[in-house]
């Protein structure tokens, strides 16, 4: 496309094959059969971190095929979330009994307590640089803006909050809660005020949202009438659309337990017995080849082209598992002026793309480009700013 006012032509282009999401089956990894409740993921789906409830958490530097035990403390884990370079954690405990909330600055090599409280916690969230952190317990809400050095209570009412999820910035954040008076929530000041964005009696289990903070997804298990549902909103909880999916939990009293998107909120995983997903904002949706296992908690890359799911266990009562999905992504290239510069941006993809540049679209000559590209905290996106200066053709290729 020509940019106004300069000459500078861009094109984008991929040197692979690209195929469908659901052509894919998820993997088994090596990780051991241990009660894994909580995983997370970094932006380009390479860093990986789970938790189990025997005490143990465990890293992955390469989307999960190899996992390593970390020396962190006793803490009945159940839940953990990622900065978007996978380098800050923030791990809770909560699951049989009540724990703490640490966080690590060195991706799970050492864990530091803070001032949470001891609570049961259910979930955790962070923001892309890791500095802004929530957490909820059964009762509470907290959040952090110093990455989890400090921890504050605010004024969302006192409701068994199960789920809670964030923007790239952290000023936009999600939390549902799961008793009968409970109901979804959001807050567009990093948790300094609350306001309910849902009607009606029912029980909201997980939440999940977009970088931007403006698609939620929820799941909902109503009280009487038709069975769990997974509701989308694309503005920001003011307005709701419910699919066709249906809940098939193993427990019947359990609805779905975990949800997740991509950076753009269009690309969903949703689970409980079985594990579904989808690519069009959840308006239709696709059953994987996974075993019926107690899977519990789920992660998405920032293009949603990998995701990682755990079990707690299998249906036999052994040991639960991790396996991942990993669909090729086709990022979109886009270009912008900013001041006497291009931007050219890509959605963090989950695998290695580079950059490369021609005189023209007919010859071979491709160059990579050496520029670096920067993170751009706010939309999960990488960008890499070029002088206005001249004509050329860009495109993401595969190495």
């Amino acid at each position: 496309m020509r940019l106004p006012g300069n000459l500078v032509v861009i094109g984008a282009g991929l040197l692979s094959v690209v195929n469908c999401l659901f052509a894919e089956q998820w993997t088994q990894t090596d990780a051991p059969a241990l009660p894994w409740w909580g995983v997370a993921i970094s932006a380009d789906g390479g860093q990986l971190a789970a938790v189990n409830s025997d005490g143990g958490i465990y890293t992955s530097t390469n989307s999960g095929r190899i996992w390593t035990q970390k020396d962190a403390p006793s803490n009945n884990w159940g839940c953990i979330a990622s900065s978007a370079d996978g380098w800050k954690l923030v791990a809770a405990g909560g699951y049989y009994g009540k724990g703490s909330i640490y966080t690590s600055a060195d991706a799970g090599a050492t864990w530091a307590s803070n001032s949470a409280p001891i609570a049961n916690w259910n979930s955790v969230a962070s923001s892309a640089d890791g500095n802004k952190l929530v957490a909820a317990s059964s009762s509470s809400l907290y959040t952090s803006t110093n990455a989890g050095g400090w921890w504050t209570s605010n004024d969302a009412p006192v409701l068994g909050w199960m789920s809670v999820a964030s923007s790239a910035d952290g000023t936009k954040l999600v939390a549902a809660a799961a008793n009968l008076l409970g109901g979804v929530y959001t807050s567009t000041n990093s948790g300094n005020s609350w306001a309910k964005v849902t009607t009606g009696l029912g029980v909201w289990r997980a939440v999940a949202c977009s970088a931007n903070g403006d698609v939620i997804a929820s799941e909902y298990g109503p009280l009487s009438g038709p069975p769990t549902r997974i509701y989308v909103s694309t503005n920001g909880g003011v307005s709701w659309t419910s699919n066709n999916v249906t809940g098939f939990s193993i427990d019947q009293h359990s609805p779905w337990a975990a949800i997740a998107c991509s950076a753009d909120g269009s690309r969903l995983v949703a689970m409980d017995g079985y594990i579904q997903t989808s690519t069009n904002f959840g308006v239709t949706w696709q059953t994987n080849d996974l075993p019926n296992e107690y899977w519990n908690s789920v992660a998405s890359s920032a293009d949603g082209h990998r995701f990682v799911a755990v079990s707690i266990t299998n249906l036999s009562g052994g040991g639960g598992e991790i396996r991942t999905l990993y669909s090729e992504p086709s990022p979109r290239l886009n270009a912008a002026l900013s001041s006497t510069n291009v931007v050219l941006s890509w959605m963090t993809p989950s695998t290695n793309f580079i950059l490369q540049q021609n005189s023209d679209l007919i010859s071979t000559g491709w160059i990579g480009l050496t520029n670096s590209y920067v993170l751009n905290s706010t939309n999960l996106e990488q960008e890499i700013f070029l002088p206005t200066i001249g004509s050329g053709f860009y495109r993401l290729a595969t190495p």
